[in-house]
C-alpha cells in the first residue's frame, strides 16, 4: 500500500545523474519488460469496419538497477506514490493496431506503480481499446477469424528494450500462470472465442529493429442467427416456389404471382444480407447460397413458360386435327 513515509524516501533513491528517458540498461545488455494481459471483456465484433473491442488490464514489470532501492527495506510490495510515473524510466509501450484507446479514469486515474520485495517494478494500468482486425469474409457467415492485438514501444529499439510475455522460463513473473488470462467467461454475441495465443518477434523498420508481442485472437461464429435469419427463410421460398409444379397450368394468375412473389423475396434476402457485411469486391458463401436459390425460383417460372407453351401448341394442334 502507498504510505507517506515511502514518498518521503522516493527522492533519496534517485541518482543524481539519473536519466528517466534513457532504458536501464546493464553491461550493454537490453533491459526486458514482462507483459501480462487480464481480459475483462470482448465484445462489439463488427464487420462493418473491421475491428473488435477489448477491456484489459495490461502489467509491465521490469528492473531498474541504477536507483537505490536497497534502501527501502521492502519486506511488502509497495505502491509508489504518483510522481514516480514522472521521475521514473517507464516502458514507452504502445499498440500498433488500435484505433482508438481509453485509460479509464472514473474517481482517478486507473493505473499504477508499485515495486515488489524483489525489487521489481510492476505498472497496471486498465484500457479499453477497438482494434483493427482486416477479415477474410469468403466463407461468410462461415467463416473463423484470426485477430492480432499488437504490443510494441514508440522509441527504444530492440537493441535497448526487449518485450517478452510473463510465461517464459526468465520470466520473474511466471508465477502468475498465462501471459494472457481471461478474467471472466467471455461469450460474444455472433461468434465464439477461443482462449488468445500469445507470441513475440523482432520486426524490422527503417529506423531500426523492434520488439513486438502480439496476442492471437480467434472469433468462430455462431450459425444460429444466419440459419434462422438467412438460411431457412430462403429454403422455405424456393420450396414455395415449387409449389407452382401442382397448380393447373392453366391457372396463369396464381402460378406468375406465386414465381414472382418468391422472385422478390429472395431478391430483399440478398440485398439485406449484404448490408451487414461491408460491401467487398468477391462472393461470399452466402451470396453463393442466395444466388443459388434464385437459380431454382427463376428456373421454376421458366419451367411454368415451357409448360404453357406446350399445352397452348398440343391444343392448336388437336384443333387442327379435329378441323382436318
Amino acid at each position: 500500500m502507498y504510505n507517506v513515509e515511502l514518498d518521503r524516501s522516493w527522492m533519496n533513491i534517485i541518482p543524481t545523474d539519473y536519466d528517466n528517458y534513457a532504458p536501464p540498461l546493464v553491461d550493454g545488455k537490453p533491459v526486458t519488460i514482462y507483459i501480462n494481459l487480464e481480459i475483462m471483456d470482448v465484445d462489439e465484433i463488427r464487420e462493418q469496419t473491421m475491428d473488435f473491442r477489448m477491456f484489459f488490464f495490461l502489467n509491465a514489470y521490469w528492473t531498474d538497477p541504477r536507483l537505490k532501492l536497497e534502501v527501502l527495506n521492502l519486506t511488502l510490495s509497495k505502491i509508489l506514490p504518483p510522481s514516480a510515473d514522472d521521475t521514473l524510466w517507464v516502458p514507452d509501450l504502445m499498440f500498433d493496431n488500435t484505433k482508438w484507446g481509453y485509460l479509464f479514469q472514473y474517481s482517478i486515474p486507473n493505473t499504477f506503480i508499485l515495486i515488489t520485495k524483489d525489487l521489481i517494478f510492476r505498472k497496471s494500468t486498465r484500457y479499453s481499446f477497438r482494434v483493427a482486425c482486416p477479415m477474410d469474409l469468403h466463407r461468410y457467415p462461415l467463416d473463423i477469424q484470426d485477430c492480432v492485438f499488437k504490443i510494441g514501444l514508440l522509441k527504444n529499439t530492440a537493441e535497448k528494450v526487449r518485450l517478452e510475455w510473463c510465461d517464459v522460463d526468465s520470466s520473474p513473473c511466471k508465477y502468475l500462470g498465462p501471459s494472457i488470462a481471461l478474467m471472466e467467461d467471455i461469450q460474444p454475441l455472433k461468434h465464439e472465442m477461443k482462449v488468445p495465443k500469445p507470441r513475440s518477434k523482432i520486426e524490422v523498420w527503417t529506423t531500426g529493429n523492434y520488439s513486438y508481442l502480439y496476442a492471437k485472437f480467434t472469433f468462430i461464429r455462431r450459425l444460429t442467427g444466419s440459419i434462422l435469419n438467412v438460411y431457412l427463410p430462403s429454403t422455405l421460398v424456393v420450396t414455395m416456389s415449387w409449389l407452382s409444379f401442382w397448380l393447373d397450368v392453366n391457372a396463369v394468375p396464381a402460378r406468375v404471382t406465386l414465381g414472382v412473389t418468391s422472385l422478390l423475396t429472395i431478391i430483399t434476402q440478398m440485398l439485406q444480407s449484404r448490408s451487414y457485411t461491408p460491401p467487398v469486391d468477391y462472393v461470399k458463401a452466402v451470396d453463393i447460397w442466395l444466388l443459388a436459390c434464385m437459380f431454382f425460383v427463376t428456373a421454376s417460372l421458366i419451367e411454368y413458360a415451357f409448360a404453357l407453351q406446350s399445352v397452348e401448341f398440343k391444343e392448336k394442334v388437336s384443333l387442327n386435327v379435329l378441323v382436318i
